[in-house]
């Protein structure tokens, strides 16, 4: 009897997998005796190897009731709206698409199925739609079975998953800020993007490709071309409303593209993007008697290839811009010239630190003339173009770039951020699914802080030993002798405590058989530290010292690693100041009462700075505490200095305050003679 059922499902299965072949062969043989559909469909193949997405969907649109289970024409259509400006609307034809896969897809006309690359689109799709979980299961449906794809746009499909997992994480971590779209004065269905304003006159330049713009065209893609718009911001009694955004008028505007790109820091020079016949070129105009010029080429950055974008250093003798020429680190790289005496001299690429392998775009240097602003495809991104920030250290290093966060970044392309001078608002284009359609304008806000407490971490630990000591804390205000806490520190003798600025503080740390100790610690009004490390050491009665480092001499082990705290060095150098001198002491007295104890003295760095960079920084600065001790007159085989950089991070990079305990001098007893 179970072998009949077995041959019964076995036998139904083949009649429903045949039913369903004779019917694809039926559709295959009535569209190979379809002319027309033919002609169309590699028409349309033409339009969209070229871009032409308008064109291809006007002629393959027309036969979706006539095949409406062709996969294959059901992935073209999707295509074709996946690059309009209704992308979203694209998911109905890919998730139809998707039910007939094939792994050796080829693109010809009698092909009644689609290939692994729609995975990829749906997988796009809701990762725009905030939906990540399903974005990673389409993911990993097309790498699954992806191996007779390039190994290139596998591992992009793999960059796309990874993006993801970051828009997970930020989104469940957004900055406080606050965003808003700037409505309907200003935004429409069509692109609009690259806000600039004039923070003196109070009016906003950006970019649209709206119906209506001069000349009337439209570009392969079914977009029109880009025109230069503006609007006054304008107080209503109590509320801030923007006028209905109208062309720019003058010569700035003409039949071709034109795009706001940056206002010079005096708000007198305008920076326009122009095509030149697919040529894209940086321009200036001048505002001379209320009125703009007519534009003028900017001189020296311009090249055969694509620029894009540009800003000026607040003196004006640096130009910063975006270019895809030749000897960058990806596609689009940021650049740099400064003007010398006799003009602008010849371009600088910034370097791997700013440009990865992807594209960057649109910086933006602050009015400090150090803190850069721009928008990246690469680093640490949750989707399309991210904003980012990086500054510009003392010798000439930029630090690793910082992702803005979520809100400001969202799975869509965020970019053109241009902020005030003190960086409390800022205008910036994103392309998020709640928002008119396709890009619009936001105004990204600093929502007014609450009092920022500062938290405190400290330990209690053995002077002599180094081991940590449970002990009971106590915290006083100084200033009104008010008790703030009393808490007991852990089996590590660590605690922690948030603590209001604009006091002095008293931290008393007391353990049975030790003496009270007491540190005291002052925070100032708008205290810029985030968190303060301190380290409380007790000491025993003085009784019977040969016992007592008999007993000291038995916890030491090997393998055991603490932290030292409070040893400063010069900023980006390798000596010790004053003030480091009686933590150092503290680890020459353990040496002393421990003589047969070889350690190992580590420096480590955050994340600023390349890694080479780092290494040998925190070399120097390792060799710098033994040479100390050395001097001392500790024997140099007890002492081994390594420097690790950033690579043994114990916080994350992102925050000042993980940079802080990134930040740190470590030893580790390594051996006992």
């Amino acid at each position: 009897m179970k072998t009949k059922v077995i041959f019964t499902t076995i036998f139904l299965v083949f009649i429903f997998n045949f039913s369903f072949a004779q019917k694809d062969i039926e559709i295959i043989e009535e569209i190979k005796k379809n002319k027309k559909y033919r002609n169309d469909y590699e028409l349309a193949q033409y339009y969209i190897n070229n871009k032409m997405y308008n064109d291809a969907f006007n002629l393959l649109k027309k036969w979706e009731t006539v095949y409406p289970d062709n996969s294959n024409l059901m992935y073209n259509i999707g295509i074709c709206i996946y690059n309009s400006v209704d992308k979203m609307n694209a998911q109905q034809y890919f998730s139809k698409a998707a039910q007939n896969i094939a792994k050796d897809y080829e693109n010809i006309y009698t092909s009644i199925n689609a290939p692994l690359d729609v995975y990829v689109y749906l997988a796009n799709i809701y990762h725009l739609k905030y939906e990540f979980d399903k974005a990673i299961d389409y993911y990993d449906d097309f790498l699954i079975n992806a191996y007779n794809y390039p190994i290139n746009y596998i591992d992009s499909v793999k960059w796309l998953k990874q993006k993801s997992y970051t828009a997970i994480s930020y989104v469940k971590n957004p900055v406080t800020v606050k965003v808003a779209n700037l409505g309907d004065s200003i935004n429409t269905k069509y692109p609009e993007y690259s806000p600039v304003f004039n923070f003196v006159d109070s009016i906003l330049y950006f970019t649209s490709r709206r119906e209506g713009s001069t000349g009337g065209k439209k570009t392969e893609d079914g977009k029109y071309y880009e025109d230069i718009y503006y609007s006054q911001l304008y107080k209503n009694q109590d509320e801030y409303l923007w006028t209905n955004a109208k062309q720019l008028a003058g010569e700035l505007n003409t039949t071709g593209h034109e795009a706001t790109v940056s206002l010079s820091p005096n708000g007198k020079m305008l920076l326009v993007y122009r095509d030149d016949k697919g040529d894209g070129n940086i321009y200036y105009s001048e505002f001379i008697d209320g009125k703009w010029s007519a534009l003028e080429r900017f001189p020296t950055i311009n090249s055969q290839y694509w620029e894009t974008h540009a800003c000026l250093s607040p003196d004006m003798k640096t130009i910063y811009f975006v270019s895809d020429r030749p000897g960058g680190y990806g596609g689009r790289d940021i650049w740099k010239s400064e003007r010398g005496e006799h003009g602008w001299l010849a371009p600088e690429n910034l370097g791997p630190a700013i440009n990865s392998k992807y594209n960057e775009d649109a910086p933006f240097i602050l009015s400090d003339g150090v803190t850069l602003y721009f928008a990246s495809e690469g680093f640490e991104n949750m989707g399309g173009f991210d904003i980012f920030s990086a500054s510009l250290t003392e010798d000439g290093f930029w630090t690793t770039p910082e992702n803005l966060g979520y809100p400001i970044n969202t799975p869509g392309d965020d970019i053109f951020y241009y902020p005030s001078p003190d960086e409390k608002y800022a205008f910036y284009s994103s392309a998020d699914v709640h928002g008119y359609g396709d890009q619009d304008i936001y105004l990204m806000t600093i929502e007014k802080p609450k009092i920022r407490e500062i938290k405190l971490i400290g330990r209690t630990i053995d002077a002599l030993s180094f081991l940590p000591v449970k002990s009971d804390i106590s915290i006083k205000n100084i200033d009104n002798n008010e008790i703030v806490s009393e808490l007991i520190t852990n089996n590590d003798g660590h605690f922690e405590i948030n603590l209001l600025p604009a006091y002095q503080y008293a931290i008393i740390a007391s353990a049975n058989g030790y003496n009270d100790n007491m540190k005291a610690i002052t925070l100032i009004e708008n205290d810029p530290r985030s968190v303060i490390l301190i380290d409380i050491f007790l000491e025993k009665p003085v009784i019977a010292h040969k016992e007592e480092s008999l007993i000291k001499e038995e916890q030491i082990k090997v393998g055991t690693s603490i932290v030292l705290r409070n040893i400063y060095f010069d900023f980006d150098k390798a000596t010790l100041r004053p003030q480091s001198i009686e933590e150092l002491d503290k680890l020459y007295d353990f040496l002393i009462n421990n003589p047969t104890a070889i350690v190992e003295v580590s420096a480590h760095t955050d994340k600023i700075g390349s890694y080479e960079y780092n290494i040998k920084l925190s070399k120097k600065r390792a060799q710098a505490v033994v040479d100390y001790l050395i001097a001392k007159g500790i024997e140099p085989n007890r002492l081994i200095a390594k420097g690790y950089g950033y690579t043994k991070p114990i916080a994350t990079n992102l925050t000042e305050a993980g940079r802080q305990l990134n930040r740190r001098v470590e030893f580790k007893i390594v051996g006992l003679e």
